[in-house]
């Protein structure tokens, strides 16, 4: 996997929590995964690590809420 270097890191408002977003190159086919990472980049952990690339085939979108409990993914499933 590579951090995707292009794509907007997203930080939570009281800036305790980041998401990076990584890409597996499979050819035709993408597979995304999205990590959340505490201060510091210390306590890494994976949000999607029992997808495959039919549900993490595209790069995401994120949004906190405004006091940083609650996150929204925002993601499309297919073209067309």
């Amino acid at each position: 996997m590579k951090r995707l270097d292009d794509m907007k890191i997203f930080k939570s408002p009281d800036k305790t929590l980041r998401i990076e977003q990584y890409a597996k190159d499979g050819g035709d086919d993408f597979s995304y995964q999205f990590w959340v990472f505490g201060k510091d980049r210390k306590n890494a952990f994976l949000l999607n690590r029992d997808e495959d690339k039919d549900l993490a085939g595209y790069p995401a979108g994120f949004r906190f809420s405004p006091n940083s409990q609650w996150l929204v993914r925002m993601q499309g499933t297919g073209a067309g």
